[in-house]
């Protein structure tokens, strides 16, 4: 056995040495070049942004038709299409890198519990690293939107601490109010100290205002230069620059509008730096599960938080009795504050991203 393993070295040996010999400089150099070259390829390939630009989403989105339809004497429109662009773009992926670096919130209750929950650093953005925009979404769409990225909508407990570390960072934002937009627009009226007289405009082909492209556009516009101004990094958790929109059952038994600091464009400019106070949206009169303006936007949120280390949902850690007493929580979280319509539910399903229907939806199905 010795003298045979013996004898294989040597003839493999000899094979490897006569290969060598064989293979000249020309060639080492070849075998190089090709080398680098699929080097070249590889880094290239990952390098490429395949993201669509945020400037052209915009112009997608401002020449994307409304429904329109009469009420009585006047035009009312419908935004579906537009929503629907929007969940388009971040299944496709178009949503920038830093939207998806949670940032971790840290809580202790009063009795010692310590829960952690990771959020976006800033509103849900979509379009190029260098190139963004963030487009304001109804409440079913915005749950939608979280739900494509495998995150959830944030509950006003979430918003008010998210709030309140912005405010210990000192990286909390003011508020974009109407009157500073129509500014920028040209369209101050000082007559009326700066407010919209008439939100609605039958004839206006973009929509109502407070809802157009040209009113968004323009927000995030001003919102850039503000950033850019106060130096902030598009990691840096920030808040207080728009409408959280939220799911907390509590919400729907209120009737106060609480969704940033202040209410009324002299007291959010002048405060904006020194208050703690909410930014959430919360369901209203004036705001139902439908309304979305040009301010409204979504912190996303993980799914799941630790509690004293330990892994659970958000929906477990509002089931737990005692953990809403201490953290001063509304009521459970039985199912999703908003539901999806039957024109939303479809597209969801038929882009992979099938929600779980509600106890009541289930019992219907059965029967």
């Amino acid at each position: 056995t010795v003298a045979v393993l013996g004898g294989l070295d040597s003839i493999v040996g000899a094979i490897v040495a006569g290969v060598i010999a064989r293979i000249k400089p020309v060639h080492i150099a070849i075998i190089g070049v090709i080398a680098a070259l699929v080097t070249a390829i590889v880094v290239f390939s990952k390098s490429v942004d395949n993201r669509v630009p945020g400037t052209k989403l915009m112009a997608e989105y401002t020449e994307t038709k409304l429904n329109e339809k009469k009420a009585g004497k006047r035009k009312v429109y419908g935004y579906k299409a537009r929503h629907l662009k929007v969940l388009e773009w971040i299944s496709d992926g178009n949503v920038t890198t830093d939207s998806l670096e949670l940032v971790t919130i840290k809580k202790e209750g009063k009795k010692g519990t310590t829960v952690e929950f990771e959020v976006m650093p800033h509103e849900l953005r979509v379009g190029t690293d260098e190139d963004w925009f963030s487009f304001p979404l109804d409440g079913p769409y915005s749950l939608a939107a979280c739900k494509i990225l495998d995150l959830d909508l944030p509950t006003r407990w979430m918003g008010d601490e998210i709030r309140a570390k912005a405010f210990e960072n000192k990286a909390n934002v003011h508020f974009i109010a109407q009157p500073e937009i129509r500014k920028r627009l040209g369209q101050h009226n000082p007559s009326h100290n700066g407010a919209i007289k008439y939100f609605r405009k039958p004839k206006a082909p973009d929509g109502v205002k407070m809802m157009s492209a040209e009113f968004i556009e323009t927000r995030n516009l001003l919102l850039r230069e503000l950033l850019a101004k106060e130096g902030i990094e598009p990691t840096w958790l920030i808040s207080g620059h728009f409408k959280e929109v939220n799911q907390d059952p509590g919400q729907f038994s209120r009737g106060l509008l609480s969704t940033y600091p202040g209410y009324g464009a002299d007291k959010i400019r002048k405060d904006w730096k020194t208050t703690r106070n909410s930014n959430v949206r919360l369901v209203a009169a004036n705001h139902g599960f439908f309304y979305f303006d040009y301010s409204h936007g979504v912190h996303c949120v993980k799914p799941t938080m630790k509690v004293d280390g330990k892994t659970m949902t958000i929906v477990e850690f509002y089931s737990h009795k005692e953990y809403r007493k201490e953290f001063l929580l509304s009521t459970a979280l039985k199912e999703p504050s908003y539901k999806y319509s039957p024109e939303l539910q479809k597209w969801m399903e038929e882009n992979g991203y099938a929600e779980e229907t509600s106890k009541k939806d289930k019992k219907k199905k059965k029967k």
